[in-house]
């Protein structure tokens, strides 16, 4: 069916908005959807009305959003629908562009977000399940929909808004087969006061979609290409309905220590193109997954656990039409030139807004450190170990020490499990680092060093790396998760415990000196800008870390790659001075390293000049992260 869509403004008061057949309809008018995902908490505030401008000038009519439930409630009862959290601004944005919401609440929503957005605070129940009807799960998300009903159920199509759909769980098949669950979140959200037509979305394969669906509600399809074939598999278990793919992927995400895998060449936007062409014409609606990735500040990215653990980096790009800092990619003006037939009026495609302005600045010097073992919180004293969650931490570091006998010299340490990056200390001198992945079964192994004294002082700093997002795998809980035993035989026991929990706080009470502290520890400088603009941080001569500027987490940067810089958006500088923290884990790179990275023949003195004043990082005026 050859059929353009209607480009209706936002709906009048009272308005309906449903499905007939194989149509959808805004009031008796067929609609068909062009629509692009982005997510309000992975941009920056004041850029929100710009990526939406940005939408609507490529030619879609119609926004994707998903709600993280761990950003609006971090903590029990504590809720945030302010700053990066205010979806209600957002969705009214939106709606003075000229844009509809297809709104995915969750409460697992995926997307490569920490424990796919469900709140680290329920891995305190040691018998927790989610995503089932297990009665402390379904009570924490009835407080969760009935606050965030409150802020959106008046910006409903059928109230004005522009909240045109609503769906229930998120790709529910490739996880559980509890239909009761799927029905008590569609009539929570029911009772709550939400009317528009609700949907579940799942992969274009049997299993997915008999344990995903529900006969009562529209069911979508998710894939990233063969559009053919995936609306045939769903046409095989729903029939006369209409047919849209929530999520159409152009691009891909990133582990990292992996190669970018989201790359979009010319061969891939010829086969996108031609698929979203088919489509149109023949009425299937489709959302781009992701229009505009955005990026992880920090502690935000998720990860995968198949075979093995592997965690995302901090850049969302995903080789969207939009890249992070908001620059219009080759795809874009290809999807824009394409759509443009599409429209019902072509004169009405409005203008591409300006990409907003690029910095560069000088190289920075990094003039005070703060040691991490001069500024521990109080510790807690424990007979044995807990994870982070134990402890109310949802991210961050958590360290774990404990006085060692002389007598246990030559005898293997071992730490069940890691969740998901140790540095091992024994008197302060490093003597091992540990990465989940590269342990069989979680186990790390370690001989206990000789020494004179005694006893020692054994830390182990252990670094949160992203929960785990999607699969059977997500209830994963971060720090020492069981235990830590001499030969696998004998428990160690009787340990202080200090959860770090990064926050303002916490930088508040840190005492910085010189720069002769070593690693790990925080590295202080404030650079003066004559004016604004977005930006990048180079941090190839760093390890491994994250960084602050102005009090806002930027993410994790880590030298295996393929990561190298970090997106700073412009309205979080100032005119003036301006604040950069690096919280370096493991260390500066070797002279020989950086010859390699700059491709510059240093001299020793000026090297050694670098690394004693830690002249770095540059801030680069990219439109793209480094990958």
């Amino acid at each position: 069916m050859n059929q353009k869509p209607n480009y209706s403004e936002n709906p009048k008061e009272g308005q309906s908005f449903s499905w007939e057949d194989d149509r959808f309809l805004l009031g008796d008018e067929p609609i068909q959807f062009f629509s692009g995902e982005m997510h309000y908490q992975r941009i920056p505030r004041k850029y929100w009305r710009h990526r939406l401008k940005m939408a609507k000038a490529m030619g879609l009519n119609a926004v994707a959003i998903y709600m993280f439930w761990n950003a609006h409630e971090p903590r029990p009862g504590e809720f945030n629908f302010k700053g990066r959290n205010d979806v209600r601004k957002f969705v009214e944005i939106a709606a003075e562009e000229g844009l509809f919401i297809i709104l995915r609440p969750g409460p697992y929503c995926c997307a490569e977000w920490d424990f796919g957005g469900l709140p680290p605070f329920l891995l305190k129940d040691p018998n927790m399940r989610v995503r089932c009807m297990y009665p402390p799960y379904l009570e924490a998300v009835k407080r969760y929909i009935k606050r965030w009903t409150k802020e959106l159920k008046d910006l409903q199509c059928t109230q004005g808004g522009p909240i045109i759909m609503c769906q229930v769980e998120n790709e529910y098949g490739s996880y559980g087969s509890d239909k009761k669950y799927l029905r008590f979140i569609k009539d929570l959200l029911v009772d709550c006061g939400f009317e528009v037509p609700f949907f579940t979305c799942d992969g274009p394969a049997d299993h997915y979609l008999i344990s995903g669906t529900l006969p009562e509600i529209l069911a979508g399809v998710n894939f990233g290409s063969n559009p053919q074939n995936a609306f045939k598999q769903l046409e095989k278990h729903r029939k006369n309905i209409p047919h849209m793919c929530f999520e159409y992927y152009p691009g891909w995400f990133t582990h990292w220590g992996k190669r970018k895998s989201h790359s979009t060449n010319v061969v891939r936007r010829k086969q996108i193109k031609s698929e979203l062409k088919w489509m149109i014409e023949h009425n299937k609606s489709w959302n781009l997954y992701m229009f505009h990735g955005g990026t992880n500040f920090g502690f935000t990215a998720g990860a995968n656990l198949f075979d093995k653990y592997k965690p995302d980096i901090t850049s969302y790009d995903y080789s969207s039409p939009v890249s992070e800092s908001g620059t219009p990619t080759k795809q874009f003006f290809e999807y824009r030139d394409l759509l443009k037939g599409y429209q019902t009026d072509p004169k009405k495609l409005p203008d591409i807004p300006p990409t907003p302005k690029k910095i560069e600045t000088d190289v920075i010097s990094f003039d005070k450190s703060a040691s991490l073992w001069e500024n521990l919180p109080d510790p807690i004293k424990t007979p044995q170990v807990h994870s982070m969650e134990y402890y109310n931490l949802n991210n961050g570091l958590i360290l774990y020490r404990k006085q060692v006998h002389r007598a246990n010299c030559g005898r293997k340490v071992i730490i069940k499990d890691v969740h998901d990056y140790a540095h091992i200390f024994l008197n302060g001198e490093r003597i091992g680092t540990y990465f989940r992945p590269d342990h069989h079964d979680g186990r790390v192994k370690f001989t206990l060093p000789k020494f004179d004294e005694k006893a020692a002082r054994l830390d182990i700093l252990v670094e949160s790396m992203g929960r785990v997002n999607y699969g059977s795998h997500i209830l994963d809980r971060k720090g020492i998760t069981e235990f830590v035993s001499y030969d696998n035989a004998h428990t160690l026991m009787n340990w202080e415990i200090y959860p770090i929990d990064l926050n303002s706080s916490f930088f508040n009470t840190l005492e910085y000196k010189g720069t002769q502290n070593g690693p790990p520890a925080f590295y202080k400088s404030e650079i003066d800008l004559d004016g604004v603009g977005d930006t990048f941080l180079d941090t190839r001569p760093w390890k491994k870390g994250m960084v602050w500027v102005n009090g806002h987490n930027l993410g994790r940067y880590w030298e295996i790659g393929p990561q190298h810089t970090l997106y700073l958006p412009g309205p979080w500088l100032k005119k003036g001075k301006n604040e950069i923290i690096m919280m370096e884990l493991e260390g500066f790179q070797s002279y020989w390293a950086l010859r390699k990275i700059y491709k510059k023949r240093w001299d020793l003195d000026e090297w050694k000049a670098q690394i004693k004043n830690r002249k770095i990082p540059l801030l680069k005026g990219l439109d793209y992260p480094v990958l």
